[in-house]
C-alpha cells in the first residue's frame, strides 16, 4: 500500500518483546486462552498495517486432544505468533498456553454390602460406582483397583470381609478412591415343618412304640445356604408325662431341633404324640339277682346286703383300675370298692351296679337285683271337712314294738308303718300342732248357736270339734274355751290341749242327743301274717275348727271391714289417755277378734273397760297377757248378728304415756301376726279389722266416724307375688291418685277415681312382680299425699 515504504531497512519487522507462555486453570481456561491469543501471547511490533496470526490455527482444540503431563497434571499447547507487515515481511515468536488441575475428581460412596452366605458374594462391578464429577468437566473414568479378603468362615463368631477399591481418574490424572465393603455373616437359623401331632395306642401290656417311622419325621429341612437341605438332620427329644382324660394314658412331648453349618438353630418345634389305653377291663363273676327277706332295722324295715356269689374279679391291661359300686332304686347309694358289709337295703327292689373304671376312664360294669320284702300297714288321715284332703305331719305310732314304730303322714295324709313280726298291733295317730290353725271366733258363735238351738251342728264329725274341753257335751264352756285361747289365756290353752283328735275311717256313728258327742274309736287293731295291710285310714278332726271354708274365697259373700275409729292426739309423757273405740261398719256381725300393736316405749297399758253396747266382761273378751311387749288381744263372740249404729263407743283402753312428741297413730297399729284381724257375719262371711284415726277435734268432742284423718294401710298380703290388697281411708269424698313405683322411682301403673269419704280397698295384680323386690305405693289426695313400702318376693 506504501510502496515507497518497502525499500531499504524500513521494510523489515522485528518482533519485540516476544510472546510469554501462560499457566491457567481448569476454571475458564477458554476465555483466558481467546485473550492469551488475542494479545499475541504480550508481543508486540512496530509499524503501521502490521497482521498477526498463529499457529496452530485452533490451539483450543489441540489443547483438549493433547495428553496430559500425569506428573505435572497439566494439558499444553505451543503456539507461534507471526506478523507480517504491507511489504511482506515477518517475524515469529513463539511461546506456550498450558492448563493445570490438581483437584482429584468426585463421586458417590458405595453402601456397605452384608450378607448372609459367601453363596452370594458378587463380582466386581465398575458400575457400582455413581455420580463421578471433575472440577474441570467430563465424565471421570472408573477402574477396579485392590481388593482384601480375610477369607474367614462367614459364620457369626468369624466374619468374612472383603475390600473391594475402585479408582477414579479425570482428564488430567488426578485419582480418587471408592472402597466397596462386603460382609458376609451367616446368622440365618434353618427352618424345618415338625410333624403332626399324633395319636398312637397302648399293647395289651401297656406298652407303645413311637419311633419316627409310626409317629413321623420333620419335613422341609432348609438353609440360606443349603437351600436343598443337604447335610440338614433334625433331632429330637422326649418328655413323657401321664395322660389326663378320657384313654389318655400318656402324653409324650417330642421336642424337633435343627442347626446348620454355622450352627445356627431353628425355632425348636413340638410334636405331641399322646399314646391311648383303649382296652377296656374286664369284670367277671357278677352275682345273678336275688332276693332277701325283710326285718325292722333302725326303725325301718330292711335287709343286710349279702352277696349270693362271690365278689366279681376284674382286669385290665395297665395298672391303677379300680372297682366301685352303685345302688339305684328303692335304696339309693354309691361309693368305692365292693358294697360293704352290713349295707341296709330298703323294703323294694334295689339295683346294685359294680363298674371296673382303669386309670383313662375306660369301663366294665355288671348290674344284679336285690329285693327286699317287708310287711307294711298303710293308711290316710284324712281331713273330715271334705273326706278327701290329706293331714299334713300326722305322728302314726304302731304298738307294741320296741323300739316303737313311728311315721309321720305326708301332705297327701299317707303313712306307711313296718311291723317287725307277725301278730296283733294297735295304729294310732296323733297331731298336736297349730292350736289355733283353722279356730277363730266364728266357730265359738257356731257353738252358741249350737247350744241355743238356733242352728244346730249335726255332722258328727263337727260336732267332735265342737267339743273342745273332751267333756262328750257340748256346751257354751267350749265357745268360751275358743274366745278365751283367741285372746291369749294360758288358762284356757291348759284346757284346749288336744288340736286333732282321729277316728277309724270305718267307723259308724250312733244316734245320741243333740249336745252329745259319743265315744268313738281313736286307734285301729291290726293282725299282722306276712302279706301287706293297707287301707287303713283314719279321719281327723281339728278341735274348734267348727265353721266350714268357703269352697272358692271368690264366691263368697263380701261383707264390708269392721273400722275401729279413735281420735288421734299427740302423746304427754307422764299423762293418762282413755282410748275410746267406736265401731263403724258394724252391720250384722256375730264375731270379731283382732290383735293390737303398741310401742311398749312410748306408752304403758293400764286396762280395758268394756262398754255396754256389747255383752263384754274382762275375762272372756280381752287378753292383756302380752301388754309388756306390746300385745293387745279382743275377741267377742255371739249367737245372733248385730248391728251398732256409726261411731258406737265398745270398749275402751287406758294407757300411761311414758314419751311425749309422737302421735298416737304412729305408735299404735292392728297387727296380724298373732291372730287373723276379722269379723265375721251371721253367716260366717268375714271382713278385715281395721283401725282408723280421726281427726283430733277436742277432749271432750265425741268421735265423728266422718271426720277420719287420711290414712294408706299397709298391703296385705306383705310380701307378695304378683297380687294384693291395698286399703286406704279417706277424709272426705275427694279425687284420689294412686300409683305403683318401682325403688328408683319409675311409674309403673296408676290409679284415678273420685271417691266418697271413708274407708276403700284396691286390688293390684301384676304379673312378676317378685322380680322388682321392692314397690311403692302413693296415695295423693287433697288432704294430702302417703306412701307405703310394699315388698315383693317369689
Amino acid at each position: 500500500s506504501y510502496p515507497g515504504l518497502c525499500i531499504g531497512v524500513a521494510s523489515q519487522i522485528v518482533i519485540a518483546p516476544e510472546a510469554s507462555n501462560q499457566n491457567v486453570g481448569c476454571s475458564n481456561w477458554q476465555s483466558a486462552l481467546a485473550a492469551w491469543l488475542a494479545n499475541h501471547g504480550g508481543a508486540s511490533a512496530p509499524g503501521m498495517g502490521n497482521v498477526w496470526s498463529y499457529l496452530p490455527l485452533d490451539p483450543q482444540t489441540v489443547l483438549q486432544m493433547s495428553m496430559p503431563n500425569c506428573t505435572t497434571h497439566t494439558k499444553s499447547v505451543v503456539v507461534t505468533f507471526r506478523v507480517t507487515n504491507g511489504c511482506g515481511n515477518f517475524d515469529e515468536t513463539t511461546a506456550t498456553f498450558s492448563v493445570t488441575d490438581n483437584t482429584p475428581p468426585t463421586a458417590n460412596l458405595i453402601p456397605n454390602t452384608n450378607l448372609s452366605c459367601t453363596n452370594n458374594i458378587p463380582a466386581p462391578d465398575v458400575n457400582l460406582v455413581t455420580g463421578e464429577a471433575d472440577n474441570c468437566g467430563g465424565t471421570p473414568t472408573v477402574t477396579l483397583g485392590s481388593t482384601s479378603d480375610n477369607q474367614a468362615s462367614g459364620c457369626p463368631n468369624s466374619p468374612r470381609i472383603i475390600t473391594r477399591q475402585y479408582i477414579v481418574t479425570d482428564g488430567y490424572c488426578n485419582t480418587a478412591a471408592v472402597n466397596h465393603l462386603i460382609t458376609i455373616v451367616d446368622n440365618v437359623p434353618p427352618t424345618f415343618v415338625a410333624p403332626a401331632n399324633t395319636t398312637i395306642n397302648a399293647n395289651q401290656n401297656c406298652g407303645y412304640t413311637a419311633t419316627i417311622a409310626v409317629t413321623g419325621d420333620v419335613l422341609d429341612e432348609m438353609d440360606n445356604c443349603t437351600p436343598s437341605g443337604q447335610g440338614l438332620q433334625a433331632t429330637f427329644t422326649d418328655v413323657v408325662t401321664n395322660g389326663t382324660g378320657f384313654q389318655n394314658k400318656f402324653v409324650i412331648t417330642r421336642t424337633w431341633r435343627l442347626s446348620d453349618a454355622c450352627g445356627n438353630m431353628a425355632i425348636p418345634r413340638v410334636q405331641t404324640i399322646t399314646v391311648k389305653d383303649v382296652t377296656s377291663p374286664t369284670l367277671t363273676g357278677c352275682p345273678a339277682s336275688y332276693s332277701l327277706p325283710g326285718v325292722i332295722i333302725e326303725l325301718n324295715c330292711g335287709a343286710l346286703f349279702g352277696n349270693a356269689q362271690a365278689n366279681p374279679v376284674f382286669n385290665d391291661n395297665c395298672p391303677g383300675t379300680s372297682i366301685a359300686y352303685q345302688l339305684s332304686g328303692i335304696t339309693p347309694g354309691s361309693g368305692s370298692g365292693y358294697v360293704p358289709a352290713g349295707t341296709v337295703l330298703k323294703e323294694g327292689v334295689t339295683t346294685v351296679t359294680y363298674t371296673v373304671t382303669d386309670a383313662v376312664g375306660n369301663t366294665a360294669s355288671c348290674s344284679f337285683n336285690v329285693t327286699v320284702n317287708c310287711v307294711t300297714i298303710e293308711g290316710r288321715l284324712i281331713w273330715e271337712h271334705d273326706k278327701a284332703t290329706g293331714v299334713k305331719d300326722g305322728t302314726v305310732s304302731l304298738t307294741p314294738t320296741a323300739p316303737l314304730v313311728t311315721d309321720l303322714s305326708k301332705v297327701t295324709g299317707n303313712y306307711s308303718l313296718q311291723a317287725p313280726a307277725n301278730g296283733n298291733y294297735t295304729i294310732t295317730p296323733v297331731k298336736n300342732i297349730n292350736r289355733l290353725n283353722g279356730v277363730n271366733a266364728a266357730d265359738a258363735t257356731a257353738i252358741q248357736n249350737h247350744v241355743n238351738g238356733s242352728i244346730l251342728i249335726t255332722d258328727p264329725y263337727k260336732k267332735v270339734c265342737a267339743d273342745v274341753n273332751r267333756s262328750g257335751v257340748i256346751t257354751n264352756q267350749d265357745a268360751l274355751v275358743i274366745t278365751q285361747c283367741l285372746a291369749g289365756n294360758p288358762s284356757a290353752e291348759a284346757v284346749f290341749s288336744v288340736f286333732w283328735r282321729f277316728v277309724d275311717k270305718t267307723f259308724v256313728w250312733p244316734s245320741v242327743g243333740v249336745n252329745v258327742v259319743p265315744a268313738f274309736p281313736s286307734n285301729i287293731t291290726v293282725n299282722v301274717s306276712g302279706a301287706d295291710i293297707v287301707g287303713k285310714d283314719f279321719y281327723g278332726m281339728k278341735i274348734g275348727d267348727v265353721v266350714a271354708a268357703w269352697a272358692n274365697p271368690a264366691n263368697a259373700p263380701g261383707i264390708t271391714p269392721l273400722v275401729w275409729v279413735l281420735q288421734d292426739q299427740t302423746l304427754v309423757a307422764g299423762t293418762e289417755i282413755e282410748l275410746t273405740f267406736a265401731a263403724s261398719n258394724f252391720n250384722n256381725l256375730s264375731a270379731y277378734q283382732f290383735a293390737l300393736d303398741f310401742d311398749p316405749t312410748q306408752m304403758q297399758f293400764v286396762e280395758f273397760q268394756p262398754l255396754s253396747a256389747l255383752q263384754l266382761n274382762l275375762l272372756n273378751n280381752f287378753g292383756a297377757y302380752n301388754a309388756d311387749l306390746g300385745e293387745l288381744r279382743h275377741v267377742w263372740s255371739s249367737g245372733v248378728g248385730t248391728t251398732l249404729a256409726d261411731g258406737t263407743p265398745v270398749f275402751r283402753a287406758k294407757f300411761k304415756v311414758l314419751a311425749s312428741g309422737q302421735k298416737l297413730s304412729d305408735v299404735l297399729r292392728v297387727d296380724d301376726s298373732q291372730i287373723e284381724c276379722k269379723a265375721f257375719s251371721g253367716i260366717s262371711a268375714s271382713a278385715d279389722v281395721k283401725v282408723a284415726f280421726a281427726q283430733s277435734v277436742g277432749t271432750d268432742s265425741p268421735i265423728d266416724p266422718n271426720h277420719l284423718q287420711l290414712q294408706l294401710m299397709q298391703n296385705r298380703p306383705n310380701p307378695f307375688a304378683d297380687a294384693t290388697t291395698i286399703s286406704f281411708i279417706l277424709p272426705e269424698a275427694c279425687d284420689a291418685h294412686i300409683r305403683i313405683l318401682d325403688i328408683s322411682g319409675r311409674e309403673l301403673t296408676t290409679y284415678d277415681r273420685k271417691y266418697t269419704a271413708g274407708y276403700h280397698e284396691l286390688d293390684f295384680k301384676m304379673e312378676n312382680a317378685w322380680t322388682y323386690s321392692v314397690l311403692f305405693c302413693e296415695l295423693v289426695t287433697p288432704q294430702g299425699k302417703r306412701v307405703i313400702k310394699m315388698i315383693t318376693a317369689k
